[in-house]
């Protein structure tokens, strides 16, 4: 069976493991000594609690490992679901997404009760697709004096509870490319 897997082209092993979520991508280190780094050449980041880890001091360990891996590399995609896991305010959702930034990712994915963003998302150069499915903001988003400028930003697909409404409508605001909006708010039941 290693041989077979060993057998694929490099860019296709990498394209799937970049289909992953991450927790097992990094695990396919143990396949063979052929995949020991393999995983260290993923262009999309998939972080979803439906897949198994045990604490979120191993999801932040992971993040540690995984920047480190990815070190001069850039990303295109990061993927968050975290509706089971994280229910309140964590920074671990803003490294990951701060970190992707800083990789000049093109597409943001969250899925969060919680949503607090790094101050260097509002003016990223890169992200052309942000999908949001959230609950709630950080409270101090809308104090904040924050400069919104997503001059790339082509596509908004959101849906969030009423109390993160305004929020959106800021980012819609400071982004002149958008051509595509889906918005979805509800109400407190």
């Amino acid at each position: 069976m290693d041989y077979r897997l060993s057998a694929l082209p490099l860019n296709l092993r990498y394209k799937l493991l970049s289909l992953l979520p991450i927790q097992i991508a990094v695990q396919t280190c143990l396949l063979s000594s052929n995949w020991k780094h393999s995983w260290k050449h993923i262009w999309s980041v998939h972080l979803d609690d439906a897949a198994p880890f045990d604490t979120v001091e191993w999801v932040s360990n992971l993040h540690d490992r995984v920047m480190e891996a990815l070190d001069g590399c850039s990303l295109d995609e990061v993927h968050m679901y975290l509706l089971r896991t994280f229910n309140g305010p964590t920074s671990l959702p803003i490294s990951w997404v701060h970190d992707g930034i800083c990789k000049r990712i093109n597409e943001l994915d969250l899925q969060v009760n919680f949503l607090e963003l790094p101050t260097s998302f509002f003016t990223c150069p890169t992200v052309k697709i942000l999908k949001l499915r959230l609950t709630r903001w950080a409270p101090n988003l809308l104090e904040q004096n924050l400069e919104i400028n997503l001059q790339s930003l082509v596509s908004l697909d959101a849906s969030a509870h009423q109390e993160a409404y305004q929020s959106l409508f800021r980012i819609i605001g400071g982004s002149p490319a958008l051509e595509s909006i889906k918005f979805c708010c509800w109400a407190k039941t």
